[in-house]
């Protein structure tokens, strides 16, 4: 079992507690590297990622990983989707905005060819969308839930709330 995550650059030493070899530490300002660590505590880094990632989720084939950046500005607050390669994360590719200026909390179809994920925004209420993992056009909503949280081992059923 591989779990996920994140450390900032030239931080080796300092390693935050994780729980089934998933954690976080906190976010420099000269960006993030993606990790995967092995249940035996071997850390594969994948490359760096901007300080503004959050809750990358690796494909179901292990090749891609979808992540949100969160940003601020005058207009206030969006949040944008990314996929990659997880062997050029430089690559990263922004998927097109669905619904609203917040675009977040991605996880893959079991099939690996879509992403479902909320969209918030200031006068609408949260939405799951799904869309293909390849961009195209806009999502299509699915329902007003506040976050997609697991399939069913057949692929049939999203848990959500």
């Amino acid at each position: 079992m591989i779990g996920r995550w994140l450390r900032p650059p030239a931080a080796a030493a300092c390693v935050a507690a994780a729980v089934a070899g998933v954690g976080a530490l906190a976010q420099p300002s000269d960006g993030l590297e993606l990790a995967l660590v092995g249940l035996d505590g071997r850390v594969d880094v994948l490359g760096a990622v901007p300080p503004t990632v959050f809750a990358p989720r690796v494909s179901p084939d292990g090749r891609e990983a979808v992540f949100e950046t969160i940003d601020q500005d005058d207009e206030g607050t969006s949040a944008r989707l990314w996929v990659a390669e997880l062997g050029d994360l430089d690559a990263r590719r922004p998927l097109p905005p669905a619904g609203g200026p917040i675009n977040w909390a991605a996880l893959w179809t079991t099939d690996g060819d879509g992403i479902v994920f909320v969209v918030s925004g200031p006068s609408r209420p949260d939405t799951l969308f799904r869309q293909s993992a390849e961009g195209g056009a806009d999502g299509e909503p699915l329902l007003a839930a506040r976050s997609a949280e697991s399939w069913t081992p057949d692929g049939r059923y999203l848990t959500y709330l």
